[in-house]
């Protein structure tokens, strides 16, 4: 009888260390499974900040230079209004030049007029208005009205002087609102020049915006713009007073790194000064030069993958990531400068 319960009881004992064994490799396998799911919740999650992230920084792109846009049309607009407003002005002083010039000529033909009258006439002297004098009385009489003449004949002189004046200064008058005229033309030209510039910067931001892909797939570590990291490039602009010119994005060391768009390669390591040898800054990184105007850099790798001065097509693994340099851990600093100043990436990587 023992035998059998010592039987029965064994066997519930290995049943149990069997089923236990069984339950504890289901919770450990629904454990993974969850820990894999949260896994794939936060990446979905850095997925969906870093495409936020993007379009805002994209639509911020687009917003300034729309508003630039208005701005200069508004300009420009406001200058044809000007240059309307001139031109009526100039037609205005045509018109009173003309009938300026006419008055001033009928007064000349009158005052031409009356000199060959008197001169037809016979000139008078004074003698002969002295002895001529019928009396005293008649004699003043002669003097007086000959004073009256010649006070006539000067101011006629006088304001033909100030008719003449008048016109050169309506003239002058005319030349300044013509050579403003033309100023304001040149005003609009370049306005328009300068909005066909930037509408073409536009386009060709836009253009890179579709060429330009991330040197590799990972986590996005640290944004572009101002930063609290204290090694991050002094910006007295920044509240925190340090700015980050580029991404970090982090994934597994030694991870191919690749040409964000077709260019010329350029390898560097940058030193330290206190400390020969070791590497500081952008450690082993590389900086390529684009057809587009721009150039992107790549810091921190572990090494490089290509050499100096190579010509390499879009995608070419270029380098390896690394840790190199100022860096607390293995991550790839990618930088795009357009015209000699960092720009966010995020403006320029595609959305996907």
């Amino acid at each position: 009888m023992r035998p059998s319960r010592f039987r029965a009881a064994l066997a519930v004992t290995v049943l149990t260390v069997v089923l236990l064994g069984a339950v504890s490799d289901s919770i450990y396998d629904k454990q993974r499974q969850l820990q894999g799911l949260n896994g794939q919740i936060i990446a979905a999650r850095t997925q969906i900040g870093r495409l936020l992230a993007q379009e805002r920084a994209l639509q911020g792109q687009i917003a300034a230079l729309d508003s630039q846009l208005r701005t200069v049309q508004t300009q420009i607009d406001q200058e044809t209004v000007k240059l309307v407003v001139i031109g009526q002005q100039i037609d205005q002083a045509k018109v009173e030049l003309a009938l300026k010039q006419a008055e001033l000529a009928q007064h000349i033909a009158d005052f031409g007029q009356r000199m060959r009258i008197m001169y037809k006439s016979g000139q008078v002297s004074g003698l002969e208005l002295v002895f001529s004098a019928a009396n005293f009385t008649d004699l003043m009489n002669r003097v007086f009205f000959f004073n009256d003449i010649v006070r006539e004949d000067r101011r006629q002189v006088a304001a033909l002087q100030k008719e003449r004046a008048a016109m050169e200064a309506m003239k002058a008058d005319l030349e300044s609102k013509q050579a403003q005229q033309a100023q304001v033309v040149k005003q609009i030209q370049d306005q328009k020049t300068q909005l066909q510039a930037m509408r073409d910067q536009r386009a060709a931001h836009q253009q890179q915006i579709a060429a330009i892909e991330a040197p590799i797939d990972g986590v996005i570590t640290q944004g572009f713009g101002c930063t609290s990291y204290p090694f991050e490039p002094y910006d007295p602009s920044c509240p925190s007073h340090h700015f980050h010119s580029g991404l970090d994005i982090a994934t597994d060391y030694g991870t191919p790194v690749h040409a964000a768009d077709g260019g010329i390669v350029h390898n560097f390591a940058m030193g330290c000064t206190w400390n020969p040898g070791a590497l500081c800054g952008y450690g082993r990184y590389v900086v390529m030069v684009h057809a587009g105007g721009f150039t992107t850099l790549y810091g921190h790798l572990s090494g490089w993958a290509v050499a100096e001065g190579a010509q390499v097509d879009k995608d070419t693994v270029i380098g390896y990531e690394g840790s190199t340099g100022n860096s607390t851990g293995p991550h790839v600093h990618f930088e795009i400068d357009i015209a000699g100043t960092p720009v966010d990436p995020l403006a320029y990587l595609p959305l996907s």
